[in-house]
């Protein structure tokens, strides 16, 4: 939990200066079960192949929403050890603005605090 935390905490700070997206005026919420026609699942696909994570996505059926954060947790894992290893010319603004916007889709559920 602390790693998700702080992992997160570091990607924010990246994605900081233009982080508060309007997740809403683009619809870019996101449903309790995906399918990988879901904006929301292309992108966290997309970052987990970019940057080497070894879980993948679910393609065939419906799945819930923690599976996603999970996966994009583990993304986020490898985009900090690349950044850490190569700076900040191996995240690309694209990347970054995935990033930012699966942030603000998911803020709810990732900065939630189990009491």
């Amino acid at each position: 939990m602390l790693k998700k935390l702080l992992v997160l905490f570091l990607i924010s700070l990246m994605v900081s200066g233009t982080a508060v997206a309007q997740a809403d005026e683009e619809n870019k919420e996101i449903p309790s079960q995906l399918t990988s026609e879901h904006w929301a699942h292309k992108e966290v696909a997309a970052l987990l192949e970019k940057f080497g994570a070894e879980k993948k996505l679910p393609e065939e059926k419906p799945y819930p929403k923690d599976v996603l954060i999970d996966r994009f947790v583990a993304a986020l894992v490898k985009v900090a050890e690349k950044y850490d290893k190569e700076g900040s010319r191996a995240v690309t603004r694209d990347d970054l603005d995935s990033i930012r916007s699966l942030i603000v889709a998911l803020e709810a559920e990732l900065f939630k605090i189990d009491a």
